[in-house]
C-alpha cells in the first residue's frame, strides 16, 4: 500500500527524482520518513506534508531538529543529513521557508573526540563480533577504502575476481563521474565469497545487477541494496557501549 502511494505521489516524485546518486536517494528517503513519523502522518503520505501551514511547518522542523540534537543526541553530520532531506523535499516542491533561520537550530559543528582512524585492533574486535554481512561492509571500507555511501551502489558486475591473488578488483560508482577502481584484501574477498554462498543457499538467484550487500530477505526474496543509514546503525551498534568515535 505504501509503495502504491509513493508511486502516485507527485510530491514524492519531485523529491526523489531530483537526486542523482542512488545512495543519496536512499539516505534522503530514510531520513524524510523519520520526519514524517515525527509528525505522525499515516501511510507515509508525502502529499500531506505539503498541506501544513508555513509557520506551523517551520515550528515542526525546528522542533524535530532540536529533538535530534538534544534528545536523541545525534552527531552534527547525522543532523545535517536529516536537515538536507527535509530542505530538499520542500524546495523541490516549491515551498518557501525561512531556511536561514531553521539552519540555526542545527548548532555548530563540534568534535566530541579527536578525529582519528580506527586501529587494526579495533577493527579486529569489530570483526570478531560482527555478522557475516557486517564483516563484509567493515572490510570493504577498511581494506578497499570505500566510503559508507558507496556500498549501496555496488553491484556484482562491479567486482572482478583476481584468482592469482585471491582478491577482488572493485569498480566504485560505476558509470558516474566519480568512478574509480580499487582492490580489497584476500580476507575481504574470502568473506564476500562466503556471504554470496550463504545468499545462494537462501534461494537468491544472482545477476550482474544484484547488490553486493543486500537488505534482509523478505517473502518476495527481492534483493535490494542496504540503505546507507542502515550501514551506520549495523556496523556501529557494537560501539554503543564504548568510547570509540562514531562517524
Amino acid at each position: 500500500m505504501v509503495n502504491v502511494l509513493l508511486s502516485e505521489s507527485n510530491a514524492y516524485k519531485n523529491f526523489i527524482n531530483t537526486v542523482d546518486a542512488e545512495a543519496t536517494k536512499q539516505s534522503y528517503r530514510f531520513a524524510f520518513s523519520k520526519f514524517i513519523k515525527f509528525y505522525s502522518v499515516e501511510d507515509y503520505n508525502y502529499d500531506k506534508m505539503l498541506q501544513i501551514e508555513q509557520k506551523k511547518l517551520e515550528g515542526l522542523i525546528s522542533d524535530y531538529i532540536t529533538d535530534l540534537k538534544v534528545d536523541k543526541k545525534l552527531s552534527y553530520n547525522s543532523i545535517n543529513l536529516h536537515f538536507a532531506a527535509i530542505s530538499h523535499f520542500y524546495q523541490m516542491n516549491g515551498v518557501s521557508l525561512n531556511w536561514k533561520l531553521l539552519t540555526k537550530f542545527k548548532g555548530k559543528r563540534r568534535l566530541v573526540v579527536e578525529d582519528k582512524p580506527y586501529s587494526k585492533e579495533q577493527i579486529r574486535q569489530l570483526l570478531d563480533f560482527a555478522s557475516l554481512r557486517t564483516k563484509c561492509m567493515i572490510l570493504l571500507m577498511s581494506s578497499a577504502g570505500l566510503r559508507r555511501g558507496a556500498i549501496p551502489t555496488l553491484k556484482i558486475r562491479d567486482l572482478t575476481k583476481i584468482e592469482k591473488y585471491g582478491l577482488y578488483q572493485i569498480s566504485v560508482y560505476h558509470n558516474e563521474a566519480e568512478n574509480y577502481t580499487t582492490f580489497c584484501t584476500p580476507e575481504c574477498a574470502k568473506h564476500l565469497d562466503q556471504y554470496f554462498e550463504w545468499r545462494t543457499m537462501q534461494g537468491e538467484k544472482f545477476t550482474s545487477a544484484s547488490p553486493v550487500i543486500r537488505k534482509g530477505f523478505n517473502s518476495l526474496n527481492v534483493a535490494r541494496p542496504v540503505y546507507c543509514l542502515l550501514i551506520f546503525y549495523d556496523i556501529f551498534f557494537f560501539l554503543s557501549s564504548t568510547s570509540w568515535r562514531l562517524f
